[in-house]
């Protein structure tokens, strides 16, 4: 019997998810198989550097991050063929006096790592990084393609999909504004544990910057927030920062319980403007609206639904959604596609940003009531 603590009791006592989570991804695992991992990703009950931390504290290994994967030189790339790659699920990160570290979805499989060294001829040194991380690494570095699953997004026990009868608006959505928005700081509170304590990464700085050269950092969001002074500039501040992650982006408003295109970078603009449908037909969307939370992993066409048409979304990709609400209303979203690994480095400034949006929102909601004779 192994003596390796079960990862699900360990998110469970990192305060990561509670008992009842745990059971529906363990129920979700048993509808559509995978690893317990991947499935409490797809279900946004944990992200996956949370999942990486964890995985690593269970098995006292250092974990991969999204931006060590994402940054491998070819030299090393070159070290393992496509095809072994695959076949073992690993993907090489560096080297380092002489020996190779290399990711792996299983890095307890003491044969996969002999057979690695000796194709690599160098010795072996694994790092875990949870499955879907992986999968991403090889498709950008290997082009290998991904293996289908067929997984229904939840909506949760949200109300979005009963506000108001789907009515078809005449344009583009306009924001919500006739009645006084109900505000709430839904993303208030600190986290339950820090998890990057549980954990070392390999390669990161004790002292890391607080944004890449080049990023947007936090305090700059806020200042363009603060001085925006109407609904169009918020939402254009909210749009370049997220379109620092991703290739396309389309923004989304939400009236009369549609999902209206409005604007976006990279996609069909005439398609994205003619576009108009329920949250029943965008279950991805609907379930971030009603989190309030950014969700930021594999997307699948399926659940886009209509949406990723003028988003010229293929099965399935990395991609990035953050919700738009006003206190407990859903407003729209932002959809964003082909993101680099490094975005699951920053879910934690998106689910910041949906709670500046909230709160400038609802600050130019008041703005104009001010200015009302």
């Amino acid at each position: 019997m192994s003596s390796l603590r079960r990862i699900g009791d360990l998110l469970v006592e990192a305060g990561a998810i509670d008992r009842q989570q745990l059971s529906d991804a363990l129920s979700h695992q048993r509808e559509h198989g995978g690893r317990l991992g991947t499935n409490l990703v797809e279900l946004g009950l944990v992200d996956e550097k949370t999942l990486a931390s964890i995985l690593a504290r269970q098995l006292n290994i250092p974990s991969a991050t999204a931006a060590q994967l994402d940054r491998v030189d070819e030299k090393t790339l070159k070290l393992l063929s496509p095809k072994l790659a695959e076949r073992m699920r690993a993907v090489p990160v560096r080297e380092d006096a002489g020996k190779l570290w290399i990711a792996m979805a299983d890095p307890t499989d003491q044969t996969a790592i002999n057979e690695l060294a000796k194709a690599t001829n160098r010795p072996v040194r694994p790092m875990v990084a949870p499955e879907l991380l992986i999968q991403y690494a090889l498709e950008r570095h290997y082009k290998v393609q991904r293996r289908p699953r067929v997984v229904q997004v939840r909506t949760g026990a949200s109300d979005l999909l009963k506000i108001d009868a789907p009515k078809t608006p005449v344009g583009p959505p306009p924001l919500p504004g006739a009645d006084a928005p109900v505000w709430n700081t839904y993303g208030s509170g600190g986290p339950k544990v820090d998890v990057e304590a549980l954990a070392g990464y390999l390669d990161d700085e004790t002292d890391r910057p607080a944004a890449p050269v080049g990023r947007m950092p936090m305090k700059e969001l806020s200042s363009q927030l603060v001085a925006a002074t109407s609904d169009d500039a918020i939402f254009d501040v909210a749009q370049r920062f997220v379109a620092q992650d991703v290739q396309r982006l389309a923004v989304f408003l939400l009236r009369n319980g549609l999902l209206g295109g409005w604007r976006g970078v990279g996609v069909d603009a005439q398609m994205l403007r003619g576009l108009n449908v329920t949250l029943e037909e965008a279950p991805v969307v609907a379930r971030a609206l009603a989190s309030g939370e950014a969700w930021v992993g594999r997307l699948y066409a399926a659940d886009l639904g209509a949406l990723a048409q003028p988003l010229g979304a293929a099965k399935e990709a990395l991609g990035i959604i953050l919700p738009v609400r006003i206190g407990k209303r859903a407003v729209g979203a932002l959809v964003g596609l082909d993101a680099s690994l490094e975005a699951l480095r920053h879910k934690a400034d998106l689910d910041r940003l949906a709670v500046k949006l909230d709160q400038a929102l609802h600050i130019s909601y008041l703005r104009r009531l001010l200015l009302q004779p």
